[in-house]
């Protein structure tokens, strides 16, 4: 399936890079989600998942695309971390 501009993207999993494994195929493009882009949707800044990093692991991609697509997605987890935490900070 493919991605579209106009919808929100699919639950990133970690078949991102299979196009058989999920709608991951670029809305524009023939190919499936780089690293880079599938890190992006889960929330991650670009930074976080640095070019050496990304280079690092390249010759196994399927460490990455693991990391990535069982990841929670930042903007998620630090939400429940706030609501984790509310009680205990409206205590003091």
């Amino acid at each position: 399936g493919r991605m579209s501009w106009e919808s929100p993207a699919p639950t990133i999993t970690t078949g991102f890079s299979t196009p058989g494994r999920g709608r991951f195929t670029h809305p524009s493009e023939a190919r499936t989600l780089t690293a880079r882009e599938a890190a992006r949707l889960q929330g991650f800044p670009d930074e976080y998942f640095s070019p050496e990093i990304l280079e690092a692991v390249s010759a196994n991609r399927s460490l990455i695309t693991k990391w990535i697509g069982d990841a929670v997605p930042a903007p998620m987890g630090h939400v429940a971390c706030l609501s984790a935490l509310a009680p205990l900070l409206a205590a003091t």
